[in-house]
């Protein structure tokens, strides 16, 4: 093998400057000689290193240079004198009520609801609010399934209140949708209240209102 010619071909290709004819030839000495074929890279490396220390050095223009001068004395100007370091992002922590829940005071969410059902009322369901012995009254959240129904009852000892939340409720011949309201006197008699298409209502009354409440409320 003519090793003059390995070489300058390994030094043309170190340099990019092979045409394909040439770069074919130098393929087939090297498939042909493998102690060639070892040291091909270490003289590919050594002509590129050669080449690239030849090679007329450039010097940035000074506007250029002075740009990256002043970025690099930004990102490392030490802090000042008693200034504190700003301090390392720690992971988000969930957030916290803004002021504990104090004794006076209670949460009932909608998600922890206790409903219970009135016997002999079937699709009738209570959720307690509220009992207020000092002041003799209860705040009840009342469900009635579609169809459901509450018996005529009487208004004894204090006001009822009822508002509904959703749905409709028909009583003393009218229709309450979303929104209205109702109140009755002490010593009326209330007609029987029913929802066609269910209905929630919040109800206000005295403690000792209807007694169809008493086995819910116990």
């Amino acid at each position: 093998m003519n090793c003059l010619e390995l070489q300058e071909l390994l030094a043309l290709d170190a340099l990019e400057l092979l045409d394909r004819p040439a770069t074919a030839r130098l393929q087939a000495l090297l498939d042909a000689d493998l102690d060639a074929k070892l040291e091909a890279p270490r003289w590919r490396d050594a002509v590129a290193a050669f080449a690239a220390a030849a090679s007329p050095r450039r010097t940035p223009p000074a506007s250029l240079r002075e740009r990256i001068l002043t970025q690099i004395s930004r990102t490392q100007q030490a802090p000042a004198p008693g200034a504190t370091p700003a301090p390392t992002p720690s992971p988000k922590a969930p957030p916290t009520p803004p002021h504990p829940t104090r004794p006076a005071m209670r949460f009932d969410f909608a998600r922890e609801a206790e409903w219970r059902a009135i016997p002999n009322m079937p699709g009738v369901l209570v959720r307690i609010l509220a009992l207020n012995a000092a002041q003799g009254y209860r705040v009840v959240q009342v469900e009635l399934q579609p169809g459901a129904s509450f018996p005529e009852h009487h208004h004894g000892r204090g006001p009822e209140d009822l508002f509904l939340i959703s749905g409709d409720l028909l009583t003393e011949g009218r229709t309450l949708h979303a929104g209205d309201h109702f109140h009755a006197e002490p010593g009326t008699d209330h007609q029987p209240l029913m929802s066609p298409s269910g209905c929630q209502a919040l109800i206000i009354e005295p403690l000792a209102g209807p007694q169809y409440l008493a086995a819910a409320v116990a």
